[in-house]
């Protein structure tokens, strides 16, 4: 090997080694207009990912970016959730059906939740008794189409044949998105005509649900920090315009963000918050100053959902396919060849 290979590589390899220490960018897959989009993402086990999104697009991603598609056993609408357990992983659908999928036996079955097809489950969540809260309401809402919202908030047993039980409904408001902060469970249901988001909060495992406050705008994520609990959204229904970031603790400190589009997902990470928006950017707030900063992302397409797979590492997946890996904190080391893992697919 030439003297000018080895400084070549000894340069390329401080380099790497340097910009570990802020946050950096891992393109595994470049979003394209005629792929499907990618609206969640969940660990399934300690060495795969599930990510589902537009009309059942369903793949499995190991820690390295590299990806196979599922088939699902029947034509599926959008998948919006996806949550594991030890035995199970479940999945809410854009037409009200819930599937779940056995570890054991690798089956898929499918459970239509509602006898009216026009409902849609949102989100959902796992309780300590591994029962499941679902949540969500009119699909045309979903579609960022005009409905009447008739959100709902509900349990069911792991077993679906079991009938669930309503614990919240209002024909005004729409359930966006849920989530846990110390001891409670919180809800945000964007209401109409006030265009504003109920803020629900259960103390009781989501069996009674009552309403803390009301916060101009649709909330479309949680997330909880210390005594803190924070949410992203947009500020009006313009989704595609403006962004919004706040505290519900502390209802003076808000931020609007002109021209970012809605901040559709919000995560807590070593300390940092993290908001990924309909413009396909990744930004990064400042809690002390008050101030959101852009990542030196470039990306075009929105990005949707994000979520940690380890320390210092976060995936992040959007529309038309999109899926990065961002890299956050002080790592060790950065082996050159990863950066090409997981993009030959």
């Amino acid at each position: 090997m030439t003297r000018f290979n080895n400084t070549f590589l000894f340069a390329i390899s401080v380099f790497l080694y340097q910009i570990s220490w802020g946050q950096t960018f891992q393109l595994i897959h470049k979003g394209k207009s005629r792929l499907e989009s990618l609206y969640d993402i969940c660990k399934v086990s300690e060495n795969e990912y599930w990510l589902g999104g537009k009309s059942g697009t369903l793949l499995i991603m190991d820690s390295m970016g590299n990806r196979k598609k599922i088939d699902m056993p029947e034509k599926t609408g959008q998948i919006l959730r996806i949550l594991s357990n030890d035995n199970y992983v479940f999945m809410s659908s854009s037409e009200g059906s819930l599937y779940r999928y056995d570890k054991s036996n690798q089956l898929f079955s499918r459970y239509d939740v509602f006898t009216r097809k026009n409902l849609c489950i949102y989100d959902m969540m796992l309780l300590k008794d591994n029962s499941l809260i679902i949540a969500g309401g009119a699909k045309k809402i979903a579609r960022a189409q005009p409905a009447y919202p008739r959100g709902f908030i509900a349990q069911m047993k792991i077993d679906p044949s079991v009938k669930i039980k309503k614990l919240w409904k209002n024909p005004n408001a729409f359930v966006f998105t849920l989530a846990r902060h110390q001891n409670e469970i919180v809800a945000a249901a964007y209401q109409v005509p006030s265009f504003s988001s109920a803020v629900l909060v259960s103390d009781d495992e989501g069996n009674s649900w009552k309403k803390q406050s009301n916060i101009k705008g649709i909330i479309t994520a949680f997330v909880s920090s210390g005594k803190d609990l924070y949410y992203s959204g947009s500020p009006d229904i313009r989704y595609y315009k403006d962004g919004m970031f706040g505290s519900v603790t502390n209802p003076e400190f808000r931020i609007e963000n002109e021209g970012s589009g809605c901040y559709h997902n919000i995560i807590s990470s070593d300390d940092h918050i993290y908001l990924c928006n309909y413009k396909g950017q990744i930004e990064s707030v400042d809690i002390a100053n008050k101030t959101i900063d852009k990542l030196n992302l470039h990306n075009s397409f929105p990005l949707y959902r994000m979520m940690e797979m380890g320390k210092n590492k976060i995936c992040i997946v959007g529309h038309g396919c999109t899926i990065y890996f961002m890299h956050t904190g002080k790592e060790e080391s950065l082996d050159i060849s990863d950066s090409q893992k997981g993009q030959n697919k």
